[in-house]
């Protein structure tokens, strides 16, 4: 239970310090490498997310706040709307494990990581399953967009907006494909 409160108040001194303190310079992230696959339950949206997690973010990621990448994907055919998907990559440090722990929504069981380099890689991953019949299109146009939300600290009593660790630019990629293509 203590190292619950001093892990809360630990992560407040480290965001508010790299907010307010340091002169963070900030990334810019961008998704690249997106494509689609086939598997048996319909499709599965693939892509790197590359410049993401660099500048200040090993301090913020190790601070033990939870922080959740979330994903937009919204797939269209022809130019109707078809289905619009939500996923959640949700980090946290584990201080008495000494590793992380992500909780991807499209995965069954949670990752743990103890290195922050291999920590990057991973979030830097993205998988999102598509529960689409995809022999019903010939193609389908998907977009991709990754934002962070704010995050509460409840010392401090105030919301931090994570975005300005990506200079509040939220990337974004989109992909036409001819499902014909996909095996």
């Amino acid at each position: 239970m203590w190292a619950d409160i001093l892990g809360t108040i630990t992560a407040g001194i480290y965001t508010i310090s790299i907010f307010f303190i340091s002169g963070f310079s900030g990334n810019d992230p961008q998704i690249s490498h997106l494509m689609l696959d086939r598997v048996d339950y319909g499709l599965v949206l693939r892509g790197d997310l590359e410049n993401a997690f660099e500048h200040d973010f090993e301090e913020i990621l190790s601070s033990g706040l939870k922080i959740t990448i979330l994903y937009e994907t919204k797939i269209r055919n022809q130019g109707k709307h078809v289905l619009t998907i939500i996923s959640t990559v949700t980090v946290v440090r584990d201080h008495e494990l000494q590793q992380w722990i992500i909780d991807d929504s499209d995965d069954l069981l949670p990752n743990y990581i103890s290195n922050y380099q291999d920590l990057q890689k991973a979030l830097a991953k993205i998988r999102i399953n598509i529960p689409l019949n995809s022999r019903e299109f010939d193609s389908l146009t998907v977009s991709l967009k990754a934002s962070l939300p704010s995050i509460y600290i409840s010392n401090t009593d105030k919301n931090y907006d994570l975005m300005l660790l990506w200079k509040k630019r939220a990337p974004r990629a989109k992909i036409t494909i001819s499902l014909k293509e996909i095996k």
